[in-house]
């Protein structure tokens, strides 16, 4: 699993530009990774739980019904096996938290696979 996660600043908005930081991030799973997920249905495992992000509740003050249009907002597998997520932030220190919960959660996916690769093996003991 190779993981490559992009910071980039930019703004928001047409005429009062709101400074925005995007968070991508880009994982190349190995075609046996591939299978662990595929054999175990992990389309929709939750990888990263996530607050709305800042285009969304930018929209969402427009409009309090858009919430109600959407599933929630976190990173499933699902979103990982189609290509880069961007997850759009407010401020910089809100990105930075993103990424370390971002790099927890693959961990915690990459220990899942590792896991799951090979089938338990049968014992035999006393106590």
């Amino acid at each position: 699993m190779k993981v490559d996660i992009n910071h980039k600043e930019g703004s928001q908005g047409l005429v009062f530009k709101k400074p925005i930081y995007n968070v991508t991030v880009k994982v190349q799973f190995s075609p046996e990774e591939i299978t662990v997920l595929s054999k175990k249905g992990m389309g929709e495992y939750v990888v990263v739980e996530r607050d709305w992000d800042m285009s969304c509740r930018e929209r969402a003050r427009k409009d309090p019904d858009y919430f109600n249009t959407l599933r929630p907002m976190h990173l499933y597998m699902a979103d990982l096996l189609k290509g880069p997520d961007t997850y759009s932030c407010e401020t910089t220190i809100e990105a930075k938290n993103y990424e370390n919960k971002l790099m927890g959660g693959l961990k915690q996916l990459k220990e899942f696979i590792q896991g799951n690769s090979t089938p338990a093996e049968s014992k035999s003991f006393e106590l």
